[in-house]
C-alpha cells in the first residue's frame, strides 16, 4: 500500500513557518538544518519529490534562525510575521 500525497486546499491561503537552530549564514545545505523536530524543507513543505512539494508561494514562508521548534510558540518575530500576513489579506 502507498501513500498518497494530499493537496493543499484551493481555496485556501496556505502559509509556513520554520525554525532553524543555526544562523542565517549558516554552511549546512538547507535539507541539513532544522530546529532540532524536522527540517526546514519539510516545514515548508518542499521536497525533492515534487509531487509531494506544498507549492506554498515563498512570500507565505518564513524561516527563522537560531531558535528551535518550541522557540516558534513564544518569539515576538514570529508573532510579528503572523500578523503580517494577516493584516495583509
Amino acid at each position: 500500500e502507498s501513500i498518497q500525497p494530499v493537496p493543499l486546499p484551493r481555496n485556501i491561503r496556505c502559509y509556513a513557518i520554520a525554525a532553524s537552530t543555526g544562523s542565517a549564514l549558516a554552511k549546512l545545505p538547507a535539507f541539513e538544518q532544522g530546529d532540532g523536530l524536522v527540517r526546514v524543507t519539510s516545514a515548508l513543505g518542499e521536497y525533492e519529490d515534487g509531487t509531494r512539494s506544498l507549492g506554498i508561494p515563498s512570500s507565505r514562508q518564513a524561516v527563522f534562525h537560531g531558535m528551535n521548534h518550541f522557540d516558534l510558540l513564544g518569539d515576538q518575530q514570529v508573532y510579528d510575521r503572523l500578523l503580517q500576513w494577516l493584516d495583509a489579506d
